[in-house]
């Protein structure tokens, strides 16, 4: 399990980060929330790289909405940690982001396969959406495993702990020797909530994460996305005995939008794993201005995350004429709609208007003929008492 820690930086920079982390928000769920309206709204978006695209934004909704939650735990001062015992919890969330974050890459290796399965191997039998919708429950399953790691990670390390002081205790009855002390690692600009662990153990689980969920995926994507660039452009695929214009305007669309994941992938992710190695084999040796310059680094590379999480989206999204079309659609559905609804409201404001302009008027044509005629009637009738 990862160390459960929080960087504490100054006023200036905080303020930086809170605005950078909101505008990022902002921007993911506006992004995510228009494509799951325009998946629903348009059922020929049922296809099997969409419902990837849709999975792809349900995760990169849930990490931005978590990614809220660390922008409150800014808010925490060391006293606060070292007070409340509680104010630990809170760094729980990295287990939820972790989750949502690694449902995104396995969705975007799914994704890659599925284009690959499209374009090189489009003679092989197709998935369907059956296929899909269990290719996607297995991802966020695999997910799910991160969360529960820590459980697990905790269990096998109580039961290694028990056995050690068990033979501890054997060997104290003949010679006593010293305790271990703990270590705390905190400091001024950084805070650790979890047990001190061992540099070496830190050590291996920053390279065992990085090469699980960096290169690995890299690896996939990008090996995928090359063989796909191949096929496009060799010489069987390039002949010119079906439609040469149209298939090379969706060639070049094509190896421009694979050219661009991979890029976006191997920047945006990258600089994350380099900061945690960094902060790994520097544990407990780093000067406060050292901590500050990691903190300030590591919220850094969260952003370029959060960059890339938005524009995966358009990338995957808009690239896709299908999805294009349809999203315009929606957009100017609801634009008639809208339109047509403020013209019935104004065509019924002004019939009620003519109608009360017509009711008045005969209103007052009634009011008027009774005086008419009395005024045309005889004298006699006019005064009753003559009689």
């Amino acid at each position: 399990m990862a160390e459960l820690f929080v960087y504490l930086l100054p006023s200036g920079w905080w303020h930086f980060f809170v605005v950078l982390f909101i505008v990022q928000f902002v921007l993911i769920v506006l992004g995510n929330v228009a494509v799951i309206f325009t998946f629903i709204w348009d059922k020929e978006l049922k296809t099997p790289f969409h419902m990837y695209i849709l999975s792809l934004s349900c995760a990169d909704i849930m990490m931005s909405t978590f990614v809220v939650v660390y922008v409150r735990l800014m808010f925490f001062t060391s006293d606060d940690f070292e007070n409340d015992a509680s104010t630990c919890k809170w760094l729980n969330i990295w287990q939820v982001i972790g989750f949502s974050f690694l449902s995104g890459i396995f969705t975007m290796v799914a994704i890659a396969i599925d284009r690959y399965r499209a374009i090189v191997n489009y003679t092989k039998a197709k998935f369907n959406k059956r296929h899909t919708v269990i290719a996607i429950c297995f991802i966020w399953m695999a997910a799910s495993l991160f969360l529960v790691s820590p459980y697990i990670s905790n269990a096998i390390r109580s039961a290694l702990q028990t056995n050690n002081t068990m033979l501890i205790t054997e060997i104290n009855d003949s010679a006593t020797t010293p305790a271990t002390p703990s270590t705390n690692y905190s400091s001024q600009y950084i805070v650790y909530c979890s047990a001190a662990r061992i540099k070496s153990e830190l050590i291996i689980f920053s390279v065992g994460l990085f090469v699980a969920c960096y290169c690995i995926p890299l690896a996939i994507i990008g090996g995928l996305h090359g063989r796909i660039i191949y096929e496009l452009w060799s010489s069987k695929s390039t002949s010119s005995n079906i439609l040469p214009k149209e298939s090379i305007a969706r060639k070049q669309k094509a190896t421009q939008m694979t050219m661009i994941i991979v890029i976006m992938f191997a920047i945006a992710y990258l600089p994350m794993y380099i900061v945690q190695f960094v902060r790994s084999i520097t544990l407990g040796e780093t000067t406060p201005r050292q901590d500050l310059i990691l903190g300030v680094l590591l919220n850094c590379s969260y952003i370029f995350i959060m960059c890339n999480t938005w524009l995966n989206v358009i990338v995957y999204s808009f690239y896709s004429s299908a999805f294009r079309s349809s999203f315009e659609k929606m957009v100017k559905n609801f634009a008639f709609t809208s339109s047509r609804k403020r013209q019935l409201s104004d065509s019924s404001s002004r019939l009620s208007s003519t109608d009360s302009c017509s009711r008045r008027t005969r209103t007052t044509s009634l009011t008027i003929s009774p005086k008419n005629s009395t005024n045309s009637q005889s004298p006699v009738s006019m005064y009753p008492n003559n009689f």
